[in-house]
């Protein structure tokens, strides 16, 4: 276990009215207490997830190793809906290369303090180095350089004023995990870094992860690898600091308590001394996050606030495991893995390999001890002859489906095989694919849903769920679904593509083109990661780059539809409904959209030739949109009204009469109704 430079973790959060009254900060409920029947919900939140690992300019000694992940699960907390509950377009998310001053100062600095309200919630988290220069605490981003402190890092106090000033939410929060690397800038100790905390408005709550000169410290061993604060801070944040009272909902104090008392015992027990401790004025019910299943299973019995450790093994490789419900992590043959702070009672531990039936324990989880789970992954799963039939004959028709007939009697084989076999997630698969295809889309997602429960650590068909999600306009379940995948695999470049789509719908263009070149980065040739980045770059008004991106995909895209598809993915992917559509028709709505985004593109530049031809293009592929022949109208408008040319104003009515004919009310109608009115005021006065 080796010490961590920094791991910063910041936090700020509007307290919810959740329990009844305002209790000051020593009063704690009493089990009998809590109104498990009140109605509970958090107000919306934002949050900037940071996490840098590698830095370029700094030296081999200086690299941490897990900022980024550690960065990655409070992004999973925040967004989960047993966690955070933040919806994940209200999430902003730096990792890595992309977390230069640059971007964390537009983060902080203006996207933050323009959509965060009074009454809102804030959470910001900065997982990496921090230094003192001359006095002054500075936070390092990617592009840090020792040499130029003052210039590359960002100011801890200049953090502190946006925070307080800027940010208008009553109540922060400040989490931090900091420690100093003597090889890199001799001379500065913890303490002094923890200091510049101290330095900040007293309207913070903070929790230090460490106290003076004390280290801060990273365990190879624990969950696959994490630092010990941002461990602890995940876990009880995901429920198992609700315990005084045991109600469903984690508070400040809570979190205090159980980070504390966990930190401090876990390095303790190898050698090591780590004492958190906070600060600040806070409210003692200031709610953090809110745990619907744990509130129910507890309206009876309220638990001790005692916990205890799962030390879990098992017979295979690659076996996932969960603690009621939530992913842990893996585990292997002859491997352990330490699951502490388990709040005292029952607990649900299961283990998933795929393929297999899941091996799923029971535990009773005691103050103070520690009990090993062996999870034995032991019998691979088995079909029964007749559903594995049914499912076969609805592969076949499937396979060769010509009509709506075809595809309900296939329907009608998926569910049978299902109720033969309640565990047959391939049928579950299929059934979803076949009610999406019918355009039954609840259906479809409940089928996904299932065989997404059925086989947990599978991500290819995790991803296609997520693309559903999307296509239904559920863009935040989807991205939920998308980081589960990316959380299993995070070099899955369709898990990327996907997710581009998925932050395009919610309108985050920085996320989607972020994911986009992600996905670049693992498939060059990946078509649609260059058409969705485009769009994202289009709607950031990036308009050469997302024409260059629009030709790339156009010059690239080689798409053939196959013959027996297992999964259809492609049917699912630009911002266009493609229920009931086939695959050369999809392959047409995208080329469609690249032109459209060049129009879109050339007309922003002012390039209004380039535009009428790339809106010609597209109109040749979809003559029936009105939406393009809008923007061609809008596009013949502005070029009037650069050189004041009749025919410009006559083709402008022109496309804006089209619009309205093909469709009287899409969105943008009433602006080319009243576009229609100038123009034909103008008419009589323009030669």
């Amino acid at each position: 276990m080796r010490p961590v430079s920094l791991l910063l973790i910041f936090a700020m959060m509007l307290a919810a009215q959740l329990r009844q009254g305002i209790q000051k900060r020593d009063l704690i409920l009493a089990p009998n207490e809590v109104d498990y029947q009140s109605e509970v919900k958090l107000p919306r939140g934002y949050a900037v997830i940071i996490g840098v690992s590698n830095y370029a300019n700094l030296p081999a000694a200086a690299q941490l190793k897990f900022a980024e992940s550690d960065a990655r699960s409070v992004y999973q907390t925040v967004i989960s809906r047993e966690g955070g509950q933040i919806e994940p377009e209200n999430v902003r998310t730096l990792f890595g290369k992309q977390a230069t001053r640059a971007n964390i100062a537009k983060l902080l600095e203006e996207w933050l303090p323009s959509v965060a309200k009074e009454e809102d919630r804030v959470i910001v988290f900065f997982a990496g180095h921090g230094f003192v220069y001359e006095g002054k605490g500075y936070l390092a981003p990617t592009d840090f350089t020792v040499e130029r402190t003052a210039e590359t890092g960002y100011d801890m106090l200049r953090l502190g004023d946006v925070l307080a000033n800027k940010v208008k939410a009553r109540n922060k929060i400040l989490l931090t995990d900091a420690c100093h690397s003597a090889k890199i800038l001799p001379g500065i100790s913890s303490k002094q870094i923890n200091d510049q905390f101290k330095n900040l408005p007293g309207t913070f709550f903070t929790l230090a992860s460490s106290r003076e000169a004390e280290s801060s410290f990273e365990d190879p061993n624990l969950a696959g690898g994490s630092g010990v604060f941002a461990y602890f801070l995940v876990q009880g944040w995901k429920g198992q600091a609700d315990v005084e009272p045991e109600d469903g909902i984690v508070s400040a104090d809570e979190l205090v308590q159980y980070v504390r008392s966990q930190v401090r015992q876990y390095v303790k027990a190898r050698g090591l001394t780590q004492n958190p401790q906070e600060s600040g004025n806070f409210p003692a019910d200031l709610a953090l996050g809110f745990i619907p299943q744990r509130r129910e299973k507890v309206k009876a019995n309220a638990t001790p606030p005692k916990v205890g450790t799962v030390i879990v093994t098992t017979n295979l490789e690659d076996v996932e495991v969960y603690v009621d419900g939530s992913r842990i992590g893996k585990v292997g043959a002859d491997k352990k893995l330490v699951i502490p702070g388990l709040s005292s009672g029952e607990h649900e531990i299961r283990g998933d390999r795929q393929g297999y039936d899941p091996a799923q324990r029971q535990v009773t989880v005691r103050p103070g001890q520690e009990i090993t789970v062996d999870l034995r992954i032991q019998f691979q799963r088995r079909i029964g002859d007749a559903a594995r039939e049914e499912f076969k004959a609805g592969q076949a028709i499937y396979a060769r489906r010509k009509s709506t007939s075809d595809l309900d009697r296939a329907v009608t084989n998926f569910n049978k095989a299902l109720k033969l076999e309640p565990k047959y997630s391939e049928a579950a698969e299929y059934l979803c694919l076949t009610y999406q295809i019918l355009g039954k889309t609840n259906e479809a997602v409940k089928a996904c849903k299932k065989a997404v429960e059925l086989t947990p650590d599978g991500t290819e068909f995790r991803t296609y769920y997520a693309s559903v999600l999307t296509e239904m306009g559920d863009s935040s379940e989807s991205i939920r679904q998308l980081n589960a995948v990316l959380e299993r695999d995070p070099k899955s470049a369709e898990a990327h593509v996907m997710l581009a789509d998925a932050y395009l719908f919610a309108h985050d263009f920085p996320q989607s083109e972020a994911a986009a070149s992600r996905a670049l980065e693992l498939n060059p040739r990946d078509a649609r990661a260059f058409l969705f980045r485009a769009d994202a770059r289009r709607f950031q008004q990036r308009y050469a780059e997302a024409i260059g991106d629009y030709l790339t995909y156009l010059r690239i895209n080689d798409f053939k539809p196959p013959v027996n598809e297992v999964l259809a993915y492609y049917l699912i992917g630009t911002g266009f409904s493609k229920r009931n559509v086939g695959q050369k028709r999809v392959h047409e709505i995208q080329q469609w959209s690249a032109w459209f985004g060049i129009c879109d593109c050339a007309r922003g530049m002012d390039e209004y030739p380039k535009a009428i031809s790339a809106c010609d293009r597209a109109l040749r592929i979809d003559n029936k949109d009105a939406g393009t022949y809008f923007l061609l109208g809008k596009t013949y408008t502005e070029w009037f009204d650069q050189r004041n040319s009749r025919d410009s104003l006559l083709k402008a009515e022109e496309k804006f009469e089209a619009a309205l004919r093909l469709n009287p009310h899409f969105e943008f109608a009433g602006e080319a109704k009243r576009q229609l009115t100038m123009i034909r005021e103008f008419k009589a006065v323009v030669r």
